[in-house]
């Protein structure tokens, strides 16, 4: 793995280039204090502007271009957050309504845009967020990841158009994961590396679905 960056990451494998960028989230600051352990640096100040332009820096620096597709994530992150601005109440928190919803209309969908604008050659989308196992201190809840997965099935069910996060390819990362699961809550602990973080299998049957995307749109058709 190569470091560019505190937020900035890559590999190559088999001349297939994959770049992991550090994103905060959305809906700080305050971001969660792991921000300054990955960054190592004060959070206080950072933006999201800042970050996805210094990775597509990166990304021309490392590989010549910008990047062909970006995932976006940042539901955990924005989720700390959430639980932060609130005060740190009892946990597991859910998050209110109206929080969701701004993150859902607002915060999330200005964060795809501002991606999109760093890089406009690339296709850029966003994932789902699979389930998680409660781990106190750090503001999360299954409750939470539902509310967020929920917002990102409608905002895929509605009509496509070039406004908005329906221009913008759902990956169900989620979907992968309750699959992969079963009927067998035991499954979790053999899938996840550790309360939050899917391990290797769930991680290389993600990344095939991401390939099979990109696939779709750089392979010619037939006239």
């Amino acid at each position: 793995m190569n470091h560019l960056s505190g937020n900035f990451a890559y590999c190559t494998v088999r001349g297939l280039n994959l770049a992991y960028s550090f994103q905060p989230g959305a809906s700080g600051p305050p971001y969660d204090p792991w921000c300054e352990q990955v960054l190592h640096r004060n959070c206080t100040d950072v933006t999201p502007e800042q970050l996805i332009q210094q990775s597509v820096e990166h990304s021309v620096k490392a590989f010549g271009s910008q990047p062909s597709a970006i995932v976006v994530d940042s539901s955990l992150w924005d989720a700390a957050s959430w639980w932060r601005q609130a005060g740190k109440p009892h946990e597991p928190y859910v998050a209110p309504r109206e929080r969701v919803s701004r993150w859902c209309n607002a915060d999330f969908p200005q964060l795809m845009e501002k991606v999109q604008d760093a890089s406009p050659r690339s296709k850029v989308a966003f994932r789902t967020a699979p389930r998680i196992k409660f781990a106190e201190g750090y503001g999360h809840s299954q409750d939470n990841i539902e509310a967020i997965n929920a917002c990102f099935h409608a905002k895929e069910s509605q009509s496509t158009s070039d406004r908005g996060m329906e221009k913008f390819k759902m990956v169900d990362l989620s979907g992968l994961v309750e699959k992969l699961l079963g009927s067998d809550p035991a499954a979790f602990s053999t899938l996840y590396e550790d309360s939050f973080h899917p391990g290797r299998l769930v991680s290389m049957q993600y990344i095939d679905q991401v390939l099979q995307w990109v696939h779709s749109f750089q392979t010619p058709k037939a006239s």
